[in-house]
């Protein structure tokens, strides 16, 4: 009887303890998977957004709604750095293993390198956009973008 307690014991403490790791599915949704948000990366991106106000299909988060707005510098400080940010809390909360630690670093620098360029670069390009400076300047900065940091 003895015996079988202590199996029942320690099959019921490795079944908690498997509860408690992590799929590998979750770690490859929140580190890769989520990665093609950045499938334009650079100058594509901000022509799309340009695309995008001009068929009005520009969002922005006001009072946590989507709303319909005309200003790319928004479109990119409320929706697109917000959710950037969320990915990488996401990737933040994974338990790094031996397996996964290298995973886990790898889309962490890729993110918050994103996170940076959107904060910086893409948000001093989109406010020319925005004012409508000449195009020629906006052309430059764009070419430097992709020349930076591609």
């Amino acid at each position: 009887m003895t015996r079988f307690f202590t199996s029942t014991l320690v099959l019921l403490l490795f079944t908690f303890a498997s509860c408690k790791t992590q799929s590998p599915d979750l770690y490859y949704s929140k580190t890769t998977k989520s990665t093609d948000i950045f499938w334009g990366f650079g100058s594509k991106d901000l022509k799309s957004f340009i695309e995008f106000r001009d068929a009005n299909n520009l969002v922005a988060i006001q009072n946590n709604r989507k709303v319909k707005t005309i200003s790319i510098q928004e479109h990119i400080e409320t929706f697109l750095i917000p959710n950037i940010e969320s990915y990488i809390m996401g990737i933040e909360s994974l338990k790094p293993t031996e397996e996964t630690k290298d995973m886990i670093n790898a889309s962490l620098a890729l993110y918050n390198f994103a996170h940076e360029t959107y904060k910086n670069d893409y948000i001093a390009i989109a406010q020319l956009i925005d004012n409508r400076e000449g195009a020629t300047t906006i052309q430059d900065l764009m070419i430097h973008l992709d020349q930076e940091k591609r």
